[in-house]
């Protein structure tokens, strides 16, 4: 669902995202409004939709925007967006509390401060605009094994000769004792 998000009285554009976990800023957007960024640790890394991972993450704490007439803190990290000026995920969606949301007609309804609050998305995103996946273990277990499938298929004859190559001894498979033990059984049935 996108919505309009006003920060310091300058209108952008910011997606509502149940598959993102976390609220995100574009960097250049970020830029332009001159916010003052935290630098994220080092071992912070975000992995986007096409599954490269993006470090050197900005954070930003405690941005001021405003959807409708509702004025929220957000904490942000930094990223390309490429699209949305802002993407507002799970950790931001779950602060409102329960969400009615109705996708046939992009409409979003919680309570705020004992009130009811409804909001209109802007429209559904273009199909030429970037959107932001989450990928679901199944189905991306099925991509790996498809695009690697000559490492599992069955073996075809013996494996090719190498330098060393390393034999197992077999020990006798009839193990004497045993024979002497079945004899023994056998030769006392037939007294």
């Amino acid at each position: 669902m996108q919505v309009q998000i006003s920060i310091n009285g300058r209108d952008f554009l910011a997606l509502l995202d149940s598959g993102s976990t976390h609220n995100f800023i574009d960097s250049d957007t970020a830029d332009d409004l001159q916010l003052p960024r935290t630098r994220a640790p080092n071992s912070l890394s975000v992995t986007v939709a096409d599954r490269d991972r993006i470090s050197n993450v900005g954070i930003y704490n405690n941005l001021r925007g405003q959807i409708d007439t509702e004025i929220f803190n957000i904490d942000c990290y930094s990223i390309k967006l490429g699209g949305y000026d802002l993407v507002l995920g799970v950790n931001w969606l779950s602060s409102l509390g329960p969400i009615i949301w109705d996708f046939n007609n992009l409409t979003m309804k919680f309570w705020r401060h004992g009130r009811q609050i409804i909001w209109t998305s802007l429209g559904k995103p273009r199909p030429d605009q970037p959107r932001l996946h989450t990928l679901s273990p199944t189905a991306t277990m099925e991509a790996l094994l498809t695009s690697f499938s000559h490492l599992f298929r069955d073996p075809q004859g013996l494996p090719p000769q190498r330098r060393y190559d390393h034999r197992i001894h077999p020990k006798d498979p009839i193990n004497p004792q045993l024979l002497d033990l079945t004899a023994a059984c056998t030769s006392k049935k037939l007294n």
